[in-house]
């Protein structure tokens, strides 16, 4: 069974997405809504693949995000709550999008700052929030209209190889919570992909 057919939902309601209850490696993820807290972690389970799991303590799998291919930045996010996909898109003008799985708008954008670290995600129905990056120190935020922060990613190492989540008591209620927690991480690794290729790019350019 290949990671999408284990990531498959089954619906328990009208709704056809956000009522699925999920099911992964035939264990049945926890809901994730209504935590908050620090302990949560987002941990790599794949040896060779980009697979992870968010756990907190011995409480999990809540949530998971598997990318398609180690290359591509496209990737599938899951928990009780529904499921998502994730994919940058755009050259000159690089953004993100959040969309429910096999549907095909946006159900938000994020837009990366071109002069300061972070960027703006925007939803399909009006929420704005603020992303905060501080790379080098390993620490990302999503932060509400006020600027209060919501949810916060860190890590000790590279995103790579896993991460810290905390949830502050401000997000616990929000409704994009299952998914935020998702995106944050994806943010992540992506930005550890990023500064991988740039690095390698540096090192290529001195032997040339």
């Amino acid at each position: 069974m290949n990671s999408e057919q284990q990531m498959d939902a089954f619906p328990i309601g009208n709704d056809p997405e956000s009522s699925y209850q999920v099911r992964r490696g035939g264990k049945r993820l926890k809901k994730i809504d209504r935590l908050e807290g620090a302990g949560f972690r987002w941990q790599n389970i794949g040896a060779f693949r980009m697979e992870y799991e968010l756990r907190k303590d011995r409480i999990g799998p809540l949530a998971t995000l598997s990318f398609r291919s180690v290359c591509g930045s496209l990737a599938f996010a899951a928990c009780a709550g529904g499921r998502w996909s994730f994919k940058r898109v755009g050259f000159l003008k690089p953004r993100i999008t959040v969309r429910l799985r096999r549907y095909h708008q946006d159900l938000a954008v994020y837009h990366p700052s071109v002069w300061s670290g972070g960027g703006a995600l925007t939803t399909s129905v009006g929420a704005n929030f603020r992303i905060r990056t501080e790379f080098w120190e390993r620490e990302l935020e999503v932060r509400g209209v006020n600027s209060e922060t919501l949810i916060r990613m860190s890590s000790n190492q590279f995103f790579s190889s896993g991460g810290d989540l905390e949830i502050m008591e401000a997000a616990a209620d929000l409704p994009e919570l299952p998914w935020l927690v998702c995106f944050i991480w994806y943010l992540a690794l992506i930005m550890s992909m990023d500064s991988a290729a740039a690095s390698a790019a540096c090192c290529a350019s001195l032997y040339t």
